[in-house]
């Protein structure tokens, strides 16, 4: 399901439009949109929230004397022309309708 994408306002207009229709009709679809944007909005406001000045130093310490692995040191390839980043959101909401929905 999309509920995740959905919550997070990043799916298309069709694919938005389709599963407002579902949610329209299956309660535990809509409850899990609902919590999806709960926790969304919870994880927004403690991100809003600056680290204590100590914590930040404490954590850029560790970084800088951290070892680094093979992969980190490879630069991170570029996105491929084309594509859309909701795609990825979309393929990475993709799981398991939840318990009651007529879609599983």
């Amino acid at each position: 399901m999309l509920t995740g994408a959905f919550a997070l306002h990043a799916l298309t207009r069709a694919e938005r439009a389709r599963l407002r229709r579902h949610l329209a009709a299956c309660r535990a679809c809509a409850q899990e949109v609902g919590e999806f944007a709960e926790t969304a909005a919870r994880l927004g406001v403690a991100a809003a929230l600056p680290a204590p000045p100590e914590l930040r130093r404490q954590v850029l310490a560790r970084i800088a004397t951290a070892p680094r692995s093979s992969a980190a040191a490879r630069p991170a390839a570029p996105p491929r022309p084309g594509r859309r980043t909701s795609v990825r959101v979309n393929l990475a909401a993709r799981v398991h309708p939840p318990r009651g929905c007529d879609l599983g």
